[in-house]
């Protein structure tokens, strides 16, 4: 029984640790870059491809005025897109998503 009261105590406390950490800590955005096959499909547009399913791509934007690039990311924090596909600048198609941290 006494095991279970400590368990329930370090359950408690690191919930508590963990409020406090998300509510005192700012979060540190970082890019990441996800890279998948892309083709035109047979109405011609640009999708691509996941478990069988097709997406479409959507808008496409050069990379440089991307909100989601790291160094934007950097100077203006979180973005208000979830996700955006650009294109680098050797022509490259990669999807764009903002992840966030608590550290250094």
């Amino acid at each position: 029984m006494q095991y279970n009261k400590l368990a329930l105590y370090l359950f408690f406390s690191s919930l508590l640790m963990a409020f406090y950490i998300g509510q005192q800590v700012e979060p540190i955005w970082q890019e990441q870059q996800y890279i998948y096959p892309t083709y035109n499909n047979e109405q011609g547009d640009l999708v691509y491809k996941i478990n069988q399913n097709e997406f479409l791509l959507g808008e496409i934007v050069d990379y440089q005025y991307s909100p989601l690039r790291q160094e934007a990311l950097t100077s203006h924090g979180k973005a208000d897109i979830g996700q955006q596909w650009v294109k680098m600048p050797d022509n490259s198609l990669l999807m764009l998503k903002a992840s966030f941290h608590y550290g250094f």
